[in-house]
C-alpha cells in the first residue's frame, strides 16, 4: 500500500471516528454483509430488526411531523430517540452479543 493510500484509509478511518456523514457508502456496504449474513444464519434476528427499524422510522417520521413549538414535540423526541436506542441495541446484541453499545 503506498503512502497515499495509507493517508485515504486513514482518512477514513477519522471520518468514521467522527460518525461523519460522509461516510454513508461504507456504512451502507458493512450493512449489506450484516444483512447477508444474518439472512442465511439467523432470520428470526433480522425480523426483529426489520420491526425495530420500522418502529423507529415511525417514531422519527412523527417527531419530523411535529412542530418544535408544539407541546407534543418533547413526547415525540424522547419517542424517537427510545426507539432508536431500541434499535442500535438490537443489532449490537445481535452482531457483537454487546449488552451495552455506544451511539
Amino acid at each position: 500500500m503506498t503512502s497515499q493510500n495509507e493517508e485515504a484509509v486513514n482518512h477514513l478511518l477519522s471520518q468514521l471516528a467522527e460518525s461523519s456523514d460522509d461516510c454513508w457508502d461504507i456504512y451502507e456496504e458493512v450493512g449489506r454483509v450484516v444483512v447477508a449474513q444474518l439472512k442465511e444464519r439467523d432470520w428470526r434476528a433480522l425480523h426483529a430488526i426489520a420491526k425495530a427499524w420500522m418502529i423507529s422510522a415511525a417514531a422519527q417520521g412523527q417527531l419530523a411531523d411535529t412542530s418544535p413549538e408544539s407541546p407534543d414535540h418533547a413526547l415525540a423526541a424522547a419517542r424517537a430517540q427510545d426507539a432508536d436506542g431500541q434499535l442500535c441495541a438490537l443489532i449490537a446484541r445481535v452482531v457483537f452479543g454487546a449488552n451495552e453499545i455506544r451511539h
